[in-house]
């Protein structure tokens, strides 16, 4: 059957069935021209994607415009904006944001406390006691070493206390904010006070093996965050967590 035959409604005879035919031909040809005229309206500007760079996404611009958009809204000569936006519609300065940051990590204990040779004997969690031989919770781990190697401050704090203590001997331990707490035990000896501040680094004692639960000269170390003992290996980014 050609076209003409169709729309007319087909062979003689065809009825409502021809009716029907013309109908959805009607319809396909009112999509179609609608269609035509939505894309002859479209404004060049638009369907390439140039104007407004807010209210295009770029993974629907051409590839070749990608980089020049990029290009137009850098601040001249490449260098970083003085200040940045933040996610509640704030400004905040880079430098002060930089130092901020500078200050964030002195406060974390990122090298080993034992400035000397050390080497690891009990880790943290789960462990048969020394002593007993029974399942004990050890929230920290020993790091030997010869007796007298110095204890330094893995990171910027303030001594929060310093006591003696029967099972764990001679012990210091450092605010550094942030809810981040670290402790040093079975010292032989101590170098800091109480409200002192110290920066990382800076020695607090020596290694010894004070305290009745000490088996020889090693260090007890621990830290923790939000008043709950957490890994000291997390937080080992030089030397010992290196080395293991």
């Amino acid at each position: 059957m050609d076209a003409a035959r169709w729309y007319k409604g087909g062979e003689a005879g065809d009825g409502a069935e021809g009716f029907m035919r013309k109908g959805a031909w009607i319809l396909v040809a009112g999509f179609a021209l609608a269609a035509l005229v939505v894309a002859v309206h479209v404004s060049p500007n638009t369907a390439r994607g140039v104007g407004n760079l807010e209210a295009v996404h770029l993974d629907e611009v051409a590839p070749d415009e990608r980089e020049q958009r990029a290009d137009d809204r850098a601040p001249a000569g490449g260098a970083l904006p003085p200040e940045l936006t933040t996610e509640d519609g704030g400004r905040r300065d880079l430098g002060e944001l930089a130092e901020e940051l500078r200050q964030m990590w002195r406060t974390i204990p990122a090298y080993s406390p034992v400035n000397g040779t050390s080497w690891l004997t009990s880790g943290f969690g789960w462990r048969a006691s020394p002593f007993t031989g029974r399942r004990e919770f050890h929230g920290g781990i020993d790091l030997a070493g010869p007796r007298g190697t110095p204890i330094v401050a893995p990171a910027d704090g303030v001594v929060e206390r310093v006591l003696q203590d029967d099972a764990s001997g001679r012990v210091v331990v450092l605010n550094h904010g942030n809810g981040m707490e670290t402790l040093y035990g079975h010292l032989d000896e101590v170098s800091v006070a109480v409200g002192q501040e110290v920066v990382r680094g800076q020695r607090l004692g020596a290694l010894g093996s004070s305290g009745w639960r000490s088996t020889g000269p090693h260090l007890h170390y621990g830290v923790k965050l939000a008043r709950k003992y957490v890994n000291p290996r997390r937080y080992l980014f030089e030397k010992e967590r290196a080395s293991r």
